[in-house]
């Protein structure tokens, strides 16, 4: 006996087949799963700014995400890593970070400082300075370039005169409070008892050798 079948050229199947129902849902690229179509915001159209790229981003996360306009985060290449978009210079789509980008600044400053004489003549004493914290085994100096300058103008005004400066107690960082200022002759033999780890002589050198004291307002052995 013959079973009765409907055949597949029937008029329901050609109109499924040539009228597929309505999208329902869409891939969102974040969720990695299809989310209701409601949970997308409209389609952006051709001719709205914007990049094609950015157009597909948008159209393919949902409402669970932030957007373009709303980002929290945004990538450094300097950091290589991403960073929250307030480390991030206002007004502007940079992909340097503030930190970055006020360090390129400082060099930058920093060469166009080397290259003049006068600047040169003052960053000398206070980057001895600040290369011997190194011997010290200190991280940092509590001196600026500026601070040095009227220390050493109190010896010589005319700044003719090489000295240097160097912590009077060497477990402290050098500072207003703990300095010393001595001829720059006197530098290595000084920090010949730190490398050999022997404070005591170089306490005992130091009022032979001191031209001001940070305990002292006044010069104690004139150059």
């Amino acid at each position: 006996m013959l079973s009765h079948t409907t055949p597949l050229n029937t008029d329901a199947t050609k109109n499924v087949l040539t009228h597929p129902l309505p999208m329902q849902a869409r891939y969102c690229i974040k969720c990695k799963d299809f989310r209701p179509l409601a949970s997308f915001p409209p389609p952006l159209d051709d001719d709205a700014p914007g990049c094609i790229r950015v157009k597909l981003m948008q159209n393919s996360l949902c409402n669970r995400h932030e957007h373009d306009d709303e980002e929290k985060e945004r990538f450094c290449k300097k950091c290589n890593a991403f960073s929250p978009v307030c480390n991030f210079a206002a007004g502007e789509k940079s992909y340097t970070c503030n930190t970055h980008k006020y360090l390129r600044a400082d060099k930058e400053k920093n060469k166009r400082h080397r290259d003049q004489p006068e600047q040169k003549r003052k960053m000398r004493p206070w980057r001895l300075c600040y290369n011997d914290r190194i011997k010290f085994k200190q991280s940092c100096i509590n001196l600026k370039p500026n601070d040095i300058e009227s220390l050493l103008q109190k010896i010589d005004p005319t700044l003719q005169t090489v000295c240097v400066v160097v912590p009077k107690d060497p477990l402290l960082i050098v500072s207003m409070q703990n300095f010393v200022v001595i001829n720059d002759c006197d530098r290595n033999p000084l920090l010949r008892h730190i490398k050999n780890k022997n404070n005591q002589a170089y306490a005992n050198m130091l009022p032979t050798i001191t031209l001001l004291d940070s305990s002292l307002p006044h010069i104690i052995h004139p150059p």
